[in-house]
């Protein structure tokens, strides 16, 4: 499997698994049910929120990529290797993190749904930075499919929960999609070290 198609998927995987965890997708239900949102409203500020998401964590991103190849010049190498241990060292937290949740009972504000959605995601910024070495429109079409996803994961699963499966999915602790992702990305950085 080539790097591009390797990173493609785990773009596609973290994105739309992490927007399956509780924490992105529960607030923004809570929230539209106590203040009778309609369908149109709850989709739209879903899918906003998911892209806000997604946007924030690409330009984050973006930028320490740049910044780090203005910083390391032509020694693309240490750039690859970076994105490598910056693969484990998120994949580590992400594991970490999960093994930290307590899953106890939290209130829930409009503000801590927004923040929570629109807050950048880090494990975009590994995946960027293992990319070193593609070209732009390949990076380009990662960085897509990361937004995408993440704006359809996120409304599909308020969709879901509208429909009454969201008892059942809440029901998943946090902290196995944070193994998950954490996972993912560790087996990245394994996998392109062997490519």
């Amino acid at each position: 499997m080539s790097p591009y198609i390797l990173l493609l998927l785990v773009a596609l995987s973290v994105s739309s698994l992490h927007m399956i965890a509780p924490d992105h997708w529960l607030p923004l239900t809570v929230i539209s049910t106590a203040k009778s949102y309609s369908p149109t409203k709850k989709y739209g500020v879903a899918a906003a929120l998911g892209f806000t998401h997604a946007g924030t964590s690409i330009v984050v991103a973006v930028a320490i990529f740049y910044a780090g190849l203005v910083l390391i010049h032509s020694y693309i190498s240490y750039l690859l290797l970076s994105g490598e241990v910056l693969l484990v060292i998120i994949g580590l937290y992400f594991i970490i993190n999960g093994y930290r949740e307590s899953g106890g009972e939290t209130s829930i504000s409009e503000t801590s749904a927004l923040s929570v959605s629109a807050l950048p995601d880090l494990a975009l910024l590994p995946i960027v930075i293992s990319g070193a070495t593609l070209s732009s429109m390949q990076i380009g079409t990662i960085l897509l499919v990361f937004f995408l996803s993440s704006g359809i994961a996120l409304t599909a699963m308020v969709f879901i929960a509208g429909k009454g499966l969201g008892k059942a999915i809440s029901r998943v602790p946090p902290k196995y999609m944070d193994y998950l992702i954490g996972g993912v990305l560790i087996a990245t950085a394994v996998l392109i070290r062997f490519i």
